[in-house]
């Protein structure tokens, strides 16, 4: 007579279906929070220079730019603009929020590839979440995205700003990231960057004063 061996318990399986529960107990979470998560697009970035250096800026209207303060320092100074296609045109500010290191730039001839979604709701990442920059660092690496975390929220000592509330971010940028966007995983932009604050580190502005001047909030 044959013996009847003893089923296999696989530890493999006893996990896979705890977490199988556990989505369908939390609505889906589990399966939403390890989803395959996608860089943005960078057709809404174009790139400046100035007599001073590089920047970069994303489309908020077919015609208008938003960028860092610092980028754009000089009233009336024009700006070249390089778009994701190559066609190039000339910007100039209309909106400078220098407190908050915020700018407005528009540009004439030509119109945007694509618009950026700006998440003027008030609602910001959490601490931990993925989160995206595109921008030319150095001026040696157009349209280059870099990828980090939200690594908190608070003041910064930089002198000049009336910022209380910068979005700190476990990210590399360089010097030609300033104005660039912060993209969250939903591809919305949830700030400029600002500035470079270590070696892995970086802070950006939050969107108020942009979604204040376009409308939007």
């Amino acid at each position: 007579m044959a013996s009847k061996r003893k089923a296999r318990v696989d530890p493999f399986h006893i996990m896979a279906g705890v977490i199988v529960a556990a989505a369908v107990v939390l609505g889906g979470a589990v399966l939403a929070v390890n989803r395959p998560l996608a860089p943005p697009s960078p057709a809404s970035v174009a790139l400046l220079e100035t007599n001073t250096g590089f920047c970069t800026a994303f489309f908020v209207a077919p015609r208008l730019l938003a960028t860092a303060g610092h980028c754009v320092e000089k009233p009336g100074q024009a700006i070249t603009v390089t778009l994701r296609d190559g066609r190039q045109a000339k910007g100039y500010a209309i909106f400078d929020d220098d407190a908050n290191d915020v700018a407005i730039i528009a540009i004439q001839g030509v119109t945007a590839p694509e618009v950026a979604s700006l998440r003027c709701d008030g609602i910001r990442p959490s601490i931990g979440e993925p989160i995206w920059t595109v921008g030319n660092p150095m001026g040696l690496l157009p349209w280059f995205v870099s990828h980090g975390t939200v690594a908190g929220y608070g003041p910064t000592k930089s002198p000049g700003y009336d910022v209380h509330d910068y979005l700190w971010m476990g990210i590399t940028i360089a010097s030609g990231n300033s104005g660039g966007p912060v993209f969250d995983t939903s591809g919305r932009v949830v700030g400029v960057v600002s500035a470079l604050a270590g070696e892995r580190f970086g802070f950006a502005v939050p969107l108020a004063s942009i979604c204040q001047e376009l409308g939007l909030a």
